[in-house]
């Protein structure tokens, strides 16, 4: 062989050694890449996860605070309706309830009576905010609150579709209610 055919020999030598190395590289980094992504979609599931199982926990603290404020809220009307009622000329058992009239109501019975029937009304206020499944429903989009249904239940969404349905009646919204509904 000549200087020049050894010379060709080595330079192919070369090449080839340069296209393998270049393709053992690019494999390296295709597989890290992949390797990469999967680490990344694992912690987005994480994430997603337990952000959900944040906003349960924090639903159900949410609903469990609201019962006892409306159960603190009826100790109160019960409590006003017996001290009110002491002083009428009628029978315990005439005491008028919420809603109720009656001739024999001493001024301050009534304003008690009022005070206590506006405090029920709040409280039922509150407890309804309290419990509804998205917070500042009636502000959002159609968008907003689609984005939010993943991590509630078949009885929240139906409470949203009756909801929505009897207020803003939004029918991408309801049939988007109802596919969540007959996918569970």
């Amino acid at each position: 062989m000549t200087h020049d055919t050894r010379t060709f020999d080595r330079m192919g030598e070369t090449a080839q050694t340069m296209v393998r190395t270049s393709q053992e590289s690019a494999r390296i980094f295709t597989d890290y890449t992949v390797k990469a992504q999967e680490l990344n979609t694992q912690l987005a599931r994480r994430g997603v996860e337990t952000w959900i199982d944040g906003l349960r926990k924090q639903t159900e603290l949410s609903q469990e605070v609201a019962q006892q404020l409306f159960g603190k809220a009826e100790e109160q009307a019960d409590v006003y309706r017996s001290f009110f009622g002491q002083w009428g000329n009628v029978p315990a058992m005439r005491f008028p309830f919420a809603g109720m009239t009656n001739d024999f109501m001493f001024p301050f019975q009534r304003q008690g009576m009022r005070l206590v029937e506006t405090g029920v009304r709040n409280a039922e206020g509150a407890i309804e905010t309290a419990m509804f499944p998205i917070a500042n429903y009636d502000e959002k989009n159609v968008e907003e609150i689609s984005a939010r249904l993943d991590g509630l239940s078949d009885e929240q969404i139906r409470h949203l579709r009756s909801y929505e349905k009897a207020h803003k009646n939004r029918q991408s919204l309801i049939e988007r209610f109802d596919s969540k509904l007959k996918a569970s």
